[in-house]
C-alpha cells in the first residue's frame, strides 16, 4: 500500500489514511518538516518594473495548505516551515510567506465555524506550533538549518512534506544530515482530506502546465549533478532565484 521513497515511504495516490498500516505510520509526529518553493513574479509586460512584487508559488501554496490539514487532523505537533529569502532580501522569506498563508486559510476556516474569541485562540495555538527556518535557501541547507532546530527542540519523530518530485531528493538531504523523515507528497496530503479543493487549486492550474513539467527537469538535472559528484545547490540558488 505504499510505494518506497527515498529513505522513507510516501503514502499511496489513492488514500493517505485508509492504505496506511499503524505500524507503518505513526499516529503523531513530533515535526512536520514543510518545504516550499517561492519563485519571482515579474512585472506586465508595459508595467513599471520597480513595482516588481512576489507570490508564494502554487507548489508552496499547496503544501502550506496540506501541512494544516495534517495540523488540524493532530497529525503533527510542531510545524516547522523551511524557506529563506530566495526571491531576494527585500522580500520575505518562504517560511514567513508559508506561515502567512496558512494564518489566513485557518482563519477565514475558523471565522465560518467559531465566535471571535474561539478563532483567536486557535489562531495562537497554530502560531505557538509553528517554527520558522529562514536561513536556507536549497534543499541542502533546508536539511542543515533544520537539524539545528531539530537538536534545540529535542525533536524525535518526524514527517516531511514538500511536491512528489521534490520528496526523494529532499529526504536524502535530510538522512545525511541525521534526520530521517517520513515523506508525505503535499499533492497526496490534499488528494485525501481536501479533494475538490486539490483538483481545483492544484490539478488545474498547475499539473498539466509548462511550469510543473519546467520544474520536474529542472529536478532531474539537480539529480544528475548529485549523481556524479557535483553540488547541486549553486545550479538551486541560481534557478530559484531567478538570475
Amino acid at each position: 500500500m505504499f510505494r518506497e521513497s527515498g529513505n522513507g515511504y510516501t503514502p499511496a495516490p489513492e488514500n493517505l489514511e485508509k492504505n496506511v498500516e499503524a505500524e507503518a505510520l505513526p499516529a503523531h509526529f513530533d515535526a512536520l518538516i514543510v518545504l516550499g518553493k517561492n519563485w519571482r513574479e515579474l512585472p506586465e509586460k508595459d508595467a513599471d518594473p520597480n513595482n516588481e512584487k512576489v507570490n508564494l508559488s502554487l507548489e508552496s501554496k499547496m503544501t502550506a495548505r496540506a501541512a494544516l490539514e495534517m495540523y488540524q487532523n493532530g497529525r503533527v505537533g510542531q510545524i516547522i516551515l523551511s524557506g529563506g529569502k530566495t526571491a531576494g532580501e527585500n522580500w520575505p522569506s518562504e517560511a514567513e510567506a508559508m506561515k502567512d498563508y496558512m494564518v489566513l486559510k485557518y482563519a477565514a476556516q475558523l471565522k465560518k465555524e467559531s465566535n471571535l474569541e474561539d478563532v483567536k485562540a486557535e489562531l495562537d495555538k497554530l502560531a505557538n506550533a509553528v517554527i520558522l527556518e529562514e536561513q536556507s535557501i536549497d534543499t541542502k541547507t533546508n536539511a542543515v538549518e533544520v537539524k539545528e532546530i531539530f537538536d534545540a527542540h529535542k525533536l524525535k519523530n518526524a514527517a516531511l512534506l514538500t511536491v512528489g518530485f521534490h520528496l526523494d531528493r529532499a529526504q536524502n538531504e535530510f538522512s545525511n544530515n541525521g534526520i530521517t523523515t517520513q515523506g508525505f507528497a503535499s499533492e497526496e496530503v490534499m488528494k485525501t482530506y481536501c479533494p475538490m479543493l486539490y483538483e481545483r487549486f492544484y490539478d488545474q492550474k498547475y499539473r498539466h502546465s509548462p511550469r510543473h513539467l519546467k520544474q520536474e527537469v529542472w529536478e532531474k538535472v539537480i539529480r544528475g549533478f548529485l549523481a556524479v559528484g557535483l553540488g547541486g545547490s549553486k545550479f538551486s540558488a541560481k534557478y530559484r532565484h531567478g538570475k
